[in-house]
């Protein structure tokens, strides 16, 4: 048996079906599948039965889980231990940005890494904050910037930042930034906003409903590539962070307007889940991300308050 066949297996076993499998360790499905079958072979016995929801062990295969996962956990500590006492970080990190971020740093936070630490790799994925965390529990994430109020109860939080939210108008309304505009109005205005299973939605209904107002909703889109086209068109207003609409206000293309209520935020936060070992690679992307959120607030694409030193 080797090591990677043991790994492909421990890891198939844990998730119940192939294609997750093949995700969390970022390979080809059928790559795991062969080295399953080369491992079965060589064994001869069946590891794996199917049914309608995924895979799982046979009698042979939870005999095999019992017997060697517990010698793969102490091989993969040994090898965790000896990557930490390298001068130099190691190894494959993944994290989640929300579009909000990765926009607007999201490539400066890849080319930095790619720069400094050309011997570990960073696997960089986007969507909004219920899918990251999602993935987050899931273990297919290392580390997600998530909105505070779609954190799980069982993540590690550090806040990051609170983003002063804006209201969005189309270029016939106003080109580049204008005036504060009151709450009362952002309540009579048709808005396009992304989906409740956004962190950013959920923090503007959170403040929406505490002070007692409601949301001219007219569209709801899972893309805020479409939603700030359909704003650029005069389709509707939106409310987002500065970051996700900054080169579009330089060019002219959308306005925006700060909302004047001081608890009109949205707060972001490095998760990681609860007992998850900190690598030296992961400290070096959070390093990373802080360096480069403190360039984004100076340079005015960002607008908030920074929450970490």
């Amino acid at each position: 048996m080797e090591f990677e066949q043991l790994r492909y297996f421990q890891c198939v076993a844990e998730v119940e079906t192939f294609s997750l499998a093949a995700i969390k360790l970022g390979v080809s499905q059928p790559s795991i599948s062969r080295q399953i079958q080369n491992l079965e072979n060589k064994l001869g016995v069946r590891l794996f039965y199917r049914h309608g929801r995924g895979v799982a062990l046979t009698e042979a295969g939870r005999k095999l889980y019992a017997s060697a996962i517990p010698l793969m956990s102490q091989l993969s500590s040994v090898v965790e231990t000896l990557c930490e006492e390298s001068t130099e970080p190691t190894g494959v990190v993944s994290i989640g940005m929300p579009s909000s971020i990765i926009g607007t740093m999201g490539s400066a936070v890849v080319h930095r890494f790619l720069v400094d630490y050309p011997k570990a790799t960073l696997k960089l994925y986007e969507g909004p904050s219920g899918l990251l965390l999602e993935k987050l529990e899931g273990a297919l994430l290392d580390i997600a910037i998530l909105y505070e109020s779609r954190r799980g109860s069982n993540m590690l939080v550090s806040p990051l930042l609170e983003e002063d939210l804006f209201l969005i108008t189309p270029p016939t309304v106003l080109q580049g930034e204008g005036p504060d505009v009151s709450i009362g109005e952002v309540e009579k205005v048709p808005l396009i906003l992304p989906s409740p299973l956004s962190g950013l939605r959920r923090s503007v209904d959170r403040v929406m409903q505490a002070n007692g107002l409601g949301l001219n909703l007219v569209l709801e889109m899972h893309s805020v590539t479409t939603i700030k086209n359909l704003v650029e068109k005069a389709v509707g207003f939106a409310v987002f962070p500065f970051g996700i609409v900054h080169r579009e206000i330089a060019d002219g293309r959308l306005g925006a307007r700060k909302i004047a209520l001081p608890d009109m935020s949205a707060i972001l936060v490095t998760a990681t889940a609860v007992g998850q070992p900190v690598t030296k690679t992961m400290n070096a992307v959070q390093e990373i991300i802080n360096v480069e959120l403190h360039r984004c607030v100076l340079a005015k694409q960002l607008r908030g308050r920074v929450l970490v030193p």
